[in-house]
């Protein structure tokens, strides 16, 4: 009887340990998945067979979006970057080789009329350091310009009178002969109503081509919003590697512009890895639209996400997976609100786990009974 004891105890907390260890392991690879934007600098592949791991050789790559290579009118400008790394640690810049400022997003600075270059640096938990550079002016109308920007705004930290955003995934990746529809979307943040926006889209590389379904948008009312329709496609046989789209938009009346950028992954396609995971994303993208109904605006991300994933184009519907998660977020936090994250996912996985242990309670105490009636039989 002590025997059976025994080993009823050991049986349910083997029992325990392997589902805790199952529960671990998923939730690893969800954390990984929802932070992980495409770009794997080092990864470790888990196997029964034991682990392999790549290691991080280089710095974390650097686009700056704003300032530009152009002359400004104001000395409060801002900083606009796209740095992309898995091992990210820190970002930090300076202006004319001054005090290096450390930032974590977006941010503004103040400067003096004249030429300045700003020079933009990150560096990686390994070490890897890597840099970016851009040289930009300030006119003598720089005062001017800012005094009556404070008038206008009224005290400053409101609306301001004229506003643009342009609000578009950040990364995106593609096979070579592929294409891939971009839903881009032009808010009007102001107070004014904004006359003429037109929208281009350029790229430093010939291997890609674009294609707006409409580069005009003639009118948008304060706090507004209009979606056009990026076609992005690579040409047969293209180079792999990262290229940059530049999108802007031109607003007549009043005269301000805003710019943004898409990092483009070009990669050879390959054997379905992960298909599990991307599933997964799948369908937690599926709850997110459904639980933030503004973010269907979105729709064609998540579309061509679930037929790549039917293709077997994994990589492909990772990367548009985690585009219309970031694009979802930042449309909801333009309009002033939070993202609604659906929680029947966390749900899911506590039910299984409770029907496991259920299941295995069950199964040991049925063990315990068959040997304790088996072990009274032979008394008998």
């Amino acid at each position: 009887m002590k025997n059976l004891k025994i080993l009823f105890l050991l049986l349910v907390l083997i029992s325990f340990y392997f589902i805790l260890q199952s529960v671990n392991e998923k939730a690893v690879i969800d954390i990984n998945k929802l932070t992980t934007k495409g770009i794997l600098d080092a990864k470790a592949t888990l196997s029964a067979l034991g682990i392999s791991i790549n290691i991080d050789k280089d710095g974390p790559i650097i686009y700056i979006d704003s300032p530009l290579n152009q002359t400004y009118t104001t000395t409060s400008l801002e900083l606009n970057f796209t740095v992309i790394d898995t091992n990210l640690d820190k970002i930090y810049y300076n202006v004319d080789d001054g005090t290096n400022t450390t930032v974590t997003a977006n941010t503004t600075f103040t400067t003096t009329t004249g030429s300045h270059t700003l020079k933009l640096f990150a560096n990686d938990t390994l070490g890897n350091l890597n840099s970016s550079s851009v040289t930009f002016s300030v006119t003598a109308a720089a005062a001017g310009a800012a005094g009556g920007g404070g008038g206008g705004g009224g005290g400053g930290g409101g609306t301001l009178l004229a506003d643009i955003e342009i609000i578009a995934p950040s990364f995106l990746t593609l096979y070579s002969n592929d294409e891939i529809v971009a839903p881009i979307i032009i808010r009007n943040k102001g107070e004014s109503t904004l006359n003429g926006i037109i929208l281009e889209a350029k790229t430093n590389t010939s291997k890609i081509s674009l294609s707006f379904d409409k580069s005009f948008i003639p009118i948008l009312s304060s706090q507004q919003e209009d979606k056009a329709l990026l076609t992005i496609r690579s040409l047969d046989n293209s180079t792999t590697g990262y290229y940059e789209v530049n999108l802007k938009a031109t607003v007549t009346i009043p005269q301000i512009t805003d710019t943004a950028n898409i990092i483009i992954n070009l990669i050879e396609r390959g054997p379905c890895i992960d298909r599990e995971d991307i599933i997964r994303q799948v369908e937690f993208l599926n709850r997110l639209f459904e639980t933030n109904p503004e973010c269907l605006e979105l729709k064609e991300l998540l579309t061509q996400a679930e037929d790549a994933l039917k293709k077997e184009e994994c990589e492909k519907a990772g990367s548009l997976a985690d585009a219309a998660i970031q694009s979802c977020k930042d449309l909801v936090s333009a309009r002033g609100r939070e993202v609604k994250i659906p929680t029947r996912l966390k749900v899911s996985d506590l039910v299984i786990l409770i029907l496991e242990l259920i299941a295995i309670i069950l199964i040991s105490y049925g063990l315990y009974y068959y040997y304790k009636r088996r072990k009274l039989r032979l008394r008998k």
